[in-house]
């Protein structure tokens, strides 16, 4: 496909092949994407989704320097989480929400204040046992995700 300006690049914006040199929309070309609304007939059971409520107390922060990483943010989260799981031995809850930020900004190297636990001894505790996951985590193998 070419458009009048002689270009052949495309993108779809808003549903429309549009050239990418001029702007101009060349055709309509809608995207099908597949649809959560199954007709059925019993109730799918939800699950609980520690990334998902993390991400929900992140956007919660409103501060715009947690927008613009929140992808690298969840990554360094998930992970943790991972290792969590799979060392669970020496802990029994997961780490407070709190500390999981402040680590992860800390980690990121992101230029943000945080709140954190009011007990400096709880936050001391779950800061050396996410680091210490993350050791381990390291032994396996798997690299820590990056920032961009």
């Amino acid at each position: 496909m070419l458009c009048k300006c002689g270009s052949s690049t495309f993108a779809i914006v808003d549903n429309y092949n549009t050239c990418l040199e001029c702007g101009n929309c060349a055709e309509y070309a809608p995207t099908m994407t597949f649809s959560y609304n199954h007709p059925c007939s019993h109730r799918l059971r939800a699950y609980y989704c520690r990334v998902k409520r993390f991400k929900q107390y992140v956007v919660a922060q409103k501060q715009q320097l947690l927008y613009d990483f929140i992808d690298e943010i969840l990554d360094l989260y998930n992970y943790v989480e991972f290792f969590w799981g799979v060392y669970k031995k020496t802990r029994k809850y997961f780490f407070s929400r709190k500390v999981m930020l402040f680590f992860i900004v800390e980690r990121l190297g992101l230029d943000i204040k945080v709140p954190l636990l009011k007990d400096q001894v709880s936050n001391i505790s779950q800061l050396e046992s996410i680091v210490h996951l993350l050791s381990k985590g390291s032994e396996t193998g798997m690299h820590e995700p990056k920032s961009n």
